[in-house]
């Protein structure tokens, strides 16, 4: 696993990313029947004169990754009042790939993560599929989440979105890029 430390202004902001190759990653972790992978993210501290409260964990939307809240947390006034994390989900940004990927597996890798890091309960804010993890955090253990604030995402089954985005996802990886040249 790599670590990396910056300082950044007021905030120690604290990465642990995991590279990409097979023999780099942690091995995934059989939990409750299923793989769990450890989940890489960002932690930016809580200002020091802020009172003691559950951390927020920020979920990032499908396609997306812990950069997606890049524009939140570069603010030059960002000065958090809690411990912020944001978390790149499995098969997303740095965190490890693996061929499960379902809504129930990417609950259990934020189950690890708060395992891992020693978080109790969490404040849990996920856009969009990100939501859904926090959905299913919420009620599967629901001791583990103070507060949840979901955006731009509905309880409701979405297959046919699923659907739509997973022959997206094909057609791109059907593309032969071998058989096109670059435009002089």
């Amino acid at each position: 696993m790599l670590r990396m430390l910056q300082s950044r202004g007021a905030n120690e902001i604290r990465r642990r990313a995991f590279a990409t190759s097979a023999s780099a990653v942690e091995e995934p972790v059989t939990r409750k029947g299923s793989c769990t992978v450890p989940v890489a993210f960002t932690k930016f501290d809580a200002k020091e004169d802020a009172a003691p409260s559950p951390p927020v964990v920020l979920l990032h939307g499908l396609l997306g990754n812990q950069m997606s809240y890049r524009s939140l947390v570069k603010k030059p006034d960002f000065a958090p009042k809690r411990d912020i994390y944001t978390l790149d989900m499995r098969n997303h940004g740095l965190s490890p790939h693996t061929g499960e990927m379902d809504l129930h597996a990417l609950s259990r890798d934020v189950s690890l993560f708060l395992d891992n890091e020693g978080i109790e309960a969490a404040s849990i804010v996920g856009n969009n599929i990100g939501g859904k993890v926090g959905m299913i955090l919420a009620l599967e253990q629901s001791d583990r989440v103070s507060d949840l604030v979901v955006v731009d995402g509905s309880p409701l089954a979405s297959d046919k979105k699923l659907e739509f985005v997973s022959k997206i996802v094909q057609v791109i990886h059907d593309v032969e890029i071998e058989n096109y040249t670059q435009k002089k």
